[in-house]
């Protein structure tokens, strides 16, 4: 039986620094063409009850999830996408103690994935959200 010849290639960048996420883009695009897929699960969960949150933790929880994903799809050709997924929870839904900041992230996760999906309808796209 003849083996596969499977190529992996990693590349890491912080996705809430747009200039990390264009720069880590461009390299990908350049050594491997066009985007045609994005899985999303970047995230930040520090468990705070909300009369203890102040701006900057909702800055910091949002950061990966909410501008990381926008970061993203900024700089790929929508057009070559065939399918966008990403990880958000129930917590929106159910609500849970002390989360939320987090809920928030994920309830703008999966409105921006869901208005990716109306606006480009070619593209699979699934928010799935689970619960702790």
């Amino acid at each position: 039986m003849k083996s596969a010849n499977i190529q992996v290639h990693y590349y890491s960048c912080d996705v809430s620094d747009a200039e990390s996420v264009q720069q880590t883009i461009a390299e990908i695009k350049t050594n491997l063409g066009e985007i045609t897929g994005i899985l999303h699960g970047a995230g930040v969960n520090t468990p705070k009850l909300i009369q203890h949150l102040d701006p900057e933790d909702f800055i910091a929880t949002l950061a990966p999830k909410v501008k990381g994903l926008q970061h993203i799809l900024t700089e790929i050709n929508p057009d070559y996408l065939n399918y966008l997924i990403s990880f958000g929870l129930i917590i929106p839904e159910t609500g849970l103690k002390g989360e939320a900041d987090y809920g928030l992230a994920n309830e703008w996760l999966g409105n921006i994935i869901g208005e990716f999906s109306r606006k480009y309808p070619n593209c699979r796209c699934l928010n799935l959200e689970w619960s702790v």
